[in-house]
Formats: structure tokens, C-alpha cells, sequence
């Protein structure tokens, strides 16, 4: 438990080789209140707010018992986030309530252990000296360095001040899909709470979701009911019912690059033109309850002629396993398997057939399918890019891109940064935002339609943490923007304006290349530059992205000059007329 957790790793002092490991342990506990005064507490109640999603702030609660029961609660108003464990199993909640899997479950079973070093000294855990050179970090180069290795085999080194002996770093080798991960605790803000010393300060670099936690409050020994760690799901009587679904809902296949008669051959060698698609297959419960992926068939079809089968152990499963599927719009699921599948053109795939193989917790076998068909999208609206003039790519929806596939809705979705006539990005040497090209563009709506959404008071460069204090505070992490009801399932959404520059209002209608604002650094842009994404529904993060073509591209320097293209392809000087 983070709270409980109170030990930290990093690197060895010069020296430290011929010191006592364990009289440093004891040294520890010593400066932390003693160990007397440490196992009179039984439960840690902690209060204050916590950081995450690169600066959204909220508040924070946890609850800790004796021996390794853990509750944390955290809400940042656009994520609200439940996890638990009552000793023996694991569970956390986003939308719906989940059974932790067994590599979840081991992490936070780690979390939860109260005051570890005080059962690690009683448990007479092996101990020794951390080695020079060993996970060397500069802020703990003063510092004086444990490893301690548990029965679980998964090593932890504590680095403690040279000083006061207070905890300082933790290192936990931790198992996650992409194999063995140092996971980094950070401790600091020690006070003094009643007869011992707690940290007030614990940032925890958990790669599902770094947690910068500041408490504000600690209550010892208040008396906290093993209901409260328990999972809220427990129907677990009855039988299991498992059901297969997908994000995104409507699966469309992207044509890679190489399509068309004059990239089938280069210099008269044939490349067959390939297509590309991602699902996300998620697998439900009823109950929330785990059932543990021991193979997938995955059936291709072109109409009723099977085109091929393959076949997924459960080895090759692990890597794809994964959760959530989304951050700001949840979906109800234990957990989903990510396929990412190419195939050649000429094959016409238009569905799949996918079987999961799963056991349940007691070992009893069981499947579960769903029909997932596959199609090239016909956009119905006429489109045109929403910048004038040159530009490029610097995001595009790449077969291997990630960066826009975190919410669905921006699967398809492109980053557009402006150039000057030279193809420059800055107007002059500077770094500020009016020396940048892009920064206060036109921008101009794609096609005709209604302003489902607009909005026009975000700040360019406004600090995330800052967002929560906005109206619609989940549509301020795409700063001011315009969504335009194309009036047929479609619609066109740009964000990152500039503050001040809409020039719509919901509910008024516009004309294609019409000019609605210009481009900005509002939101989470970095750099600024124009986010837009085609979309079948008005909602930010919970619609369907769907793949777009423009009408009056050209692209520069691709071995004709001012070729017109229908899709940006990133990296490339593009024009639009």
C-alpha cells in the first residue's frame, strides 16, 4: 500500500558495502517512530489530492489494515477511479466493477502491504547492501541503499537518507504484458503524525497511471470494517456469462499507402496494396468476473467464403491483454485484446469470426463469439481540408501510430501543423507562440452543416491542472473548438483554437470554407497546431472516428509535382487549394 509502503530504492553510497543491511533497516524503522510505536497501528486513513493525466488534480482518500488490506478512492471529475483489496483478492472500478487478474492482483497485493519494513525485519527477510552502480539515480547519490528480497521473488531496494534514515526512493520489480518493470516510489514531506513519522509526499510511477499523491490529513487506528475492502460484485453464485464486444463499435479498414496503379510497381517490381484495421475485442462479465484468455480463432471471411484462419495461444495473448480501453469515456469490461491485422486488398475481407477460449477461475473451460464485420467507410459528405495552403502531417492514423488511439473517437484523427511559403515552421529564431506559422491561422470548416458544440474561452498554454476549474472541463483538454453536424451521421470536430478567435456558436449553420476560427495553442496541444478528426457522433471522446478524404490536397515533392492526394500521409508537404 502506498501509504503503508513507506520505503524507497535508488543507489548505494560509497561505503555502504560494509554496512550492516539489516542494522540499516532497523536504523530506518528507528527514525520512522520505532518499532514499538509502529505495531501499535492497525489502520491508516489518509486524506488530500492526488495528480494524474499530466496535471489533473483531485481529491484523494485511502484506507490501509493490518496486515495487507487496501482501499484507494481518487476523482479528478473527468476520471473517477475505485481499487481494492481484501488479502486475498484484488478489484477496481472506472465505469463498472472488475476482478483483478492475477498479475493486477500481485501488484496491488504488493501495494497493500502494511509497513513494510516493519514485517520485513520481523519476517526476517533477506537483506543486503545495494551495490555500487546499482539502479544509480543522482538524487540518491547521497543516499544509503537496500535490496530486500521476498518470498515472491521480485527484489525491492530502499534507498534512505544518509541523514535521518527516513525512506526516501523505493524500487519494486514489478510484472506487467511488456515483461519485468522497475516501478519508482518516491517518498518526502515527512512529518510527525501522533508518535511516528509518515510521509505526507508519495509519487508512485505506475505505468497504467503515475499517481502524484499530497496528503493532507492521516488518522491512525480508526476502526475500519473488512466490508470496506471488499469487492461490491459479490453474486458470484451464479454462473458465469460472458459476452464479447468492440471498440471501436463499427470496424473500417484504412487503405495503406501503397494502392493505385502507379505504386503496385516500382521500377517494374510489384507491390500488392494492403489494407489495415484495429479492433479492440472486449470481453465482458456480468458480474465483472475474471476468466483468464487461453486462445482466440480468428475466422476472415470475403461474403460466405472463408479467406483463411488463425489461430492465437494463450502465450501470444498476453502482450495484447490489456486495460482500459479508454481513459475519459470507460467501457464495461474486464479487460480487452488489441489486434492490429493487414491484409492484401485483392482478398476483399468484409468479416471476422472471433472465438475466445477462456477458464474460469475453478478451471472450467468455456468460449465465447461475436461476428465483427470489417468495410471500407464512403464518407457522405464532401470534404476539404480546414487549413488553407501549405502544411504537413505531424499526426496522422498510421496502421502503427498510438498516439491518437487512446480514445477511439480519434482513431482516425490527424494533427495538421502550418507552413510558410517555404515550407518553414517559424517566422523568425524565436520560441514564443506568434513566431510559429501555424499560431493564429485560418481555419475553415470542411463542409456544410449545423455547430453542435462551440467553444471559445480556453487559454492558449493553460496548464492542465487548470482545465477542472473550466465549464465542460473534459472539452477543455481540446481547448476551444467547433464540432459541425454535417446532418448525415457525420461530423467534423477541430480543436486547439486560439482564445478569442471562434467565430460560431452552437446552432448556426455554416458553409464549407468558411472560415470558424483560427489555429491555436489551447488544450493539451503542445506545440501549436490543428487537431481534427471526422467522427459519427457530437460527443468528444464516445463516438466512432471515421477515416476521411479531402478534395483539395496536392501533395509536394512525392515525384510529381502537386499530385492530389485524398489522404495526408504524414511527414509529407501537402497543399490545400
Amino acid at each position: 500500500m502506498l501509504l503503508a509502503s513507506l520505503p524507497v530504492p535508488g543507489h548505494s553510497q560509497a561505503g555502504s558495502a560494509r554496512r550492516d543491511p539489516r542494522e540499516v533497516l532497523q536504523r530506518a524503522v528507528q527514525a520512522m517512530g520505532g518499532s514499538s510505536a509502529l505495531a501499535n497501528i492497525s489502520t491508516l486513513h489518509a486524506t488530500g489530492t492526488v495528480e494524474v493525466l499530466g496535471g489533473y488534480v483531485g481529491p484523494y482518500e485511502s484506507w490501509a489494515k493490518a496486515p495487507n488490506q487496501l482501499r484507494t478512492h481518487w476523482d479528478i471529475g473527468l476520471v473517477r477511479h475505485d481499487l481494492g483489496f481484501d488479502g486475498r483478492t484484488g478489484w477496481e472500478r472506472q465505469l463498472t466493477v472488475r476482478e483483478l487478474p492475477e498479475m493486477d492482483r500481485m501488484r496491488v497485493e504488493r501495494r497493500a502491504l502494511f509497513l513494510p519494513l516493519v514485517a520485513y525485519l520481523a519476517g526476517r527477510t533477506p537483506v543486503r547492501m545495494g551495490r555500487q552502480g546499482e539502479h544509480v539515480a543522482a538524487a540518491d547519490s547521497a543516499g544509503i541503499t537496500v535490496v530486500v528480497s521476498p518470498p515472491n521473488g521480485l527484489e525491492e531496494i530502499f534507498v534512505f537518507d544518509s541523514m535521518s534514515y527516513l525512506p526516501l526512493r523505493e524500487i519494486r520489480k514489478t510484472r506487467y504484458e511488456e515483461g519485468m518493470v522497475d516501478l519508482t516510489v518516491r517518498y518526502g514531506d515527512w512529518r510527525r503524525v501522533g508518535t511516528v513519522m509518515l510521509p505526507f509526499a508519495i509519487d508512485e510511477a505506475l505505468l497504467e497511471l503515475p499517481l502524484s499523491i499530497r496528503i493532507g490529513e492521516y488518522r491512525l487506528n480508526e476502526a475500519v470494517a473488512d466490508s470496506m475492502f471488499l469487492n461490491p460484485q459479490r453474486s458470484f453464485r451464479t454462473p458465469l456469462a460472458v459476452s464479447l464486444a468492440t471498440i471501436p463499435k463499427r470496424i473500417y479498414k484504412e487503405v495503406d499507402v501503397h494502392e493505385g496503379d502507379r505504386w503496385r510497381r516500382f521500377w517494374g517490381i510489384p507491390f500488392t496494396p494492403t489494407e489495415n484495421w484495429l479492433v479492440n475485442v472486449l470481453v465482458r462479465e456480468q458480474h465483472g468476473r475474471y476468466v483468464k484468455p487461453k486462445g482466440v480463432t480468428i475466422e476472415f471471411f470475403a461474403g460466405t467464403t472463408l479467406i483463411k484462419t488463425q489461430t492465437l495461444t494463450e502465450r501470444s495473448l498476453a502482450p495484447i491483454t490489456k486495460y482500459p480501453v479508454a481513459r475519459f469515456y470507460p467501457q464495461d469490461e474486464v479487460y480487452h485484446l488489441r489486434h492490429w491485422f493487414s491484409e492484401a486488398v485483392p482478398l476483399g475481407i468484409d468479416r471476422m469470426r472471433y472465438t475466445l477460449r477462456y477458464e474460469s477461475r475453478s478451471g472450467k473451460p468455456g468460449t465465447a463469439t461475436v461476428d465483427i464485420p470489417v468495410s471500407r467507410y464512403q464518407s457522405r459528405t464532401p470534404l476539404i481540408a480546414p487549413i488553407k495552403g501549405p502544411f504537413v502531417a505531424m499526426g496522422g492514423h498510421e496502421y502503427y501510430e498510438v498516439h491518437h488511439k487512446y480514445e477511439w473517437s480519434q482513431q482516425f484523427a490527424y494533427d495538421f501543423v502550418g507552413l510558410g511559403p517555404g515550407f518553414e515552421l517559424r517566422r523568425g529564431s524565436g520560441e514564443s507562440l506568434e513566431e510559429k506559422v501555424t499560431f493564429g491561422r485560418d481555419l475553415v470548416a470542411p463542409g456544410d452543416g449545423v455547430v453542435s458544440y462551440a467553444r471559445n474561452d480556453v487559454p492558449d498554454l493553460m496548464l492542465p491542472k487548470q482545465y477542472l476549474k473550466l465549464r465542460d472541463p473534459q472539452w477543455a483538454i481540446g481547448g476551444n473548438s467547433v464540432v459541425i453536424d454535417h446532418g448525415n451521421g457525420e461530423f467534423s470536430a477541430v480543436f486547439h483554437m486560439r482564445e478569442g478567435s471562434v467565430q460560431v456558436k452552437t446552432g448556426d449553420r455554416v458553409k464549407q470554407g468558411q472560415v470558424i476560427g483560427r489555429i491555436g495553442s489551447s488544450g493539451s496541444p503542445g506545440s501549436p497546431h490543428l487537431h481534427y478528426q471526422l467522427q459519427d457522433g457530437p460527443l468528444l471522446f464516445g463516438a466512432d472516428g471515421l477515416p476521411v478524404r479531402f478534395t483539395n490536397l496536392e501533395a509536394i515533392g512525392m515525384g510529381r509535382d502537386r499530385s492530389q492526394v485524398e489522404t495526408p500521409i504524414r511527414g509529407v508537404y501537402l497543399w490545400a487549394r
